[in-house]
């Protein structure tokens, strides 16, 4: 049975991710296909604000736990990114995926970082306490 300070980790690092996915499909829809050095903010957050909200709401869900969450969640966002670009590459091709501006593999990591989040929210609110 699921403790409430477990749901409430949960739920709040599900809402961190959430709120990251959100603003890294905004930034997804502002860049530029082709962007020179001084446009690649947009890039920038689309893949990271899903860990950055992530780790925001495990700091406010259980904040002892924020080590672990912190190597868990960094471990997620870089390996999800290796996932995003073979998997582009995969199913994609390398010559569209230049062409579209590697559009899939912005997606992907977004996919991939917010599922990713919430196994890590899964697995550590196991030895979530109680909170007062």
């Amino acid at each position: 049975m699921m403790t409430n300070a477990r749901i409430r980790l949960i739920g709040l690092v599900g809402l961190g991710a959430l709120l990251g996915a959100i603003g890294a499909f905004m930034a997804y829809q502002s860049r530029a296909i082709a962007p020179s050095p001084e446009q690649l903010k947009p890039y920038v957050w689309a893949v990271v604000a899903v860990p950055l909200g992530s780790f925001i709401g495990s700091l406010l869900g259980q904040w002892r736990l924020y080590r672990p969450f912190a190597g868990w969640l960094g471990l997620t966002y870089l390996l999800s990114l290796f996932a995003a670009a073979r998997l582009e590459r995969i199913f994609v091709g390398q010559e569209a995926a230049v062409a579209n501006g590697h559009a899939s593999y912005l997606i992907l990591a977004i996919i991939l970082q917010s599922f990713g989040a919430l196994l890590v929210a899964w697995r550590l609110s196991a030895t979530a306490t109680p909170t007062t």
